[in-house]
């Protein structure tokens, strides 16, 4: 089965090349700042908030791609999310020196409905920033689906690590004091009966703490019987989002006033709203809300996607107490006709030191034979000061690592020892990672 679904990626690269030779249009933006009343600061750098892609959006068959879920890119894939969010990364780049822009942060929805294809489609493109990114997890990537037919599990989120386990290790690279948090840790959900990779992570950013939480539900969407629910949940448990989170802020540094920002694909609002709006329920706004007040001085905002709205508020608790930190929303990229996002120009008394992260040009990855039965070749173009190559399992795990002498464009592994499935290759510095077939 796998042999006709996957595709040489190179080949859906260069039919993404293409659409760079279309005119660039200017997207819809909303420019917030970030601080400006702190004392002594001054604007140091921006990042721009990208929300609900949803990559896979109105596919003929609601099939992206090749046929099903575990599949690849097809060279006729494109799509209104895709050219929407290739003028906006086309923008971005345009622009990076004038609005200072250092990183770009995903809060989710990559995908419509978390197909291989679409996740890989939208990773194509993000790859294609000239500044490191971090994606997110939302609602529509963590339950595989295609045609009606969908995954046993909601294994989205180990299959984001596989798919990002490259845009991670560059932000790792880039960012001081770098923590990967729960993101590389097998989880039991107690709560859904199911394992998880609980994409909570943080980092350090001048005297700022940027801190990602993962609320996505692993539960199943039953009033439409597919995919994961829109809720949010806690994930109240043993290596859970929440306990995480409470630990994470604890231990975060304390630099300054509203220092610590908070990312989450679900809002921190009081709209109890069903459906695909759906978010908090009463209990759990209140657990958040209760908590963070005791944070408040430290705490500064909750930025978030999912509703589809841009959308600008004080956080309070459900007894309207004082504001406790301010709730940013961005609206769909794939919504506007020439994208969406929203800026954030950040004010800060300290000048940030990124680690050094010398992002390299897209190069040309082959694999030979692909899906492989014994012994495989690798080849990238030229020489871009690789450092290694690894194999990652679908559980995000490197099963595969070797180190690359200077100069060295190729590479003959025997995968007899690796149990047959599907694998990502990632070579440093050839970039975009490959799809691999083990059988």
């Amino acid at each position: 089965m796998f042999k006709k679904l996957l595709l040489p990626a190179f080949t859906a690269l260069l039919t993404l090349s293409s659409f760079y030779l279309a005119a660039q249009q200017t997207p819809d933006t909303v420019v917030t700042t970030y601080n400006q009343s702190l004392p002594g600061s001054s604007w140091q750098y921006s990042f721009v908030q990208i929300t609900d892609i949803h990559i896979g959006e109105e596919a003929p068959g609601d099939d992206y791609g090749t046929p099903g879920y575990n599949d690849n890119t097809s060279p006729s894939d494109a799509g209104t999310p895709l050219l929407r969010l290739r003028n906006s990364v086309q923008w971005i780049n345009q622009h990076l020196d004038e609005l200072k822009i250092h990183f770009v942060i995903v809060t989710g929805d990559l995908s419509e409905s978390a197909e291989m294809s679409e996740l890989l489609r939208c990773k194509q493109l993000l790859d294609s920033l000239n500044v490191p990114y971090l994606p997110m997890l939302g609602n529509h990537d963590i339950w595989p689906l295609s045609q009606g037919i969908e995954a046993p599990l909601p294994s989205g989120d180990s299959l984001f690590n596989v798919l990002f386990a490259d845009a991670f290790a560059d932000a790792q690279t880039f960012f001081p004091a770098w923590n990967n948090g729960t993101r590389l840790t097998k989880t039991w959900d107690t709560e859904n009966s199911c394992y998880a990779w609980f994409q909570n992570y943080h980092f350090q950013y001048g005297s700022y703490t940027y801190i990602f939480t993962d609320f996505v539900s692993r539960a199943h969407d039953i009033a439409v019987f597919n995919g994961a629910s829109a809720d949010a949940q806690l994930h109240d448990f043993t290596g859970g989002t929440w306990p995480w989170l409470q630990q994470t802020i604890t231990n975060a540094p304390i630099q300054g006033q509203e220092n610590i920002l908070l990312f989450a694909h679900h809002p921190l609002s009081k709209s109890l709203l069903s459906g695909s709006f759906a978010s908090f329920s009463y209990d759990e706004y209140d657990d958040i809300t209760q908590y963070l007040n005791t944070q408040k001085d430290r705490v500064g905002t909750w930025i978030a996607g999912h509703k589809h709205n841009v959308e600008e508020y004080d956080i309070k608790t459900w007894t309207f107490s004082s504001p406790i930190a301010t709730g940013y929303e961005a609206a769909a990229n794939w919504e506007y006709a020439n994208g969406h996002f929203r800026i954030f120009k950040v004010y800060d008394t300290l000048a940030p030191i990124p680690a050094g992260l010398n992002l390299q040009p897209t190069n040309k990855l082959t694999l030979s034979p692909n899906p492989c039965p014994e012994t495989l070749h690798v080849q990238w173009e030229k020489d871009l000061n690789s450092e290694y190559v690894d194999i990652f399992d679908m559980q995000g795990r490197s099963v595969f690592h070797f180190p690359l002498t200077p100069g060295q464009t190729s590479l003959t592994v025997d995968l007899r020892e690796l149990p047959s499935g599907l694998y990502l290759l990632y070579v440093k510095g050839a970039l975009p990672a490959q799809a691999l077939i083990v059988h």
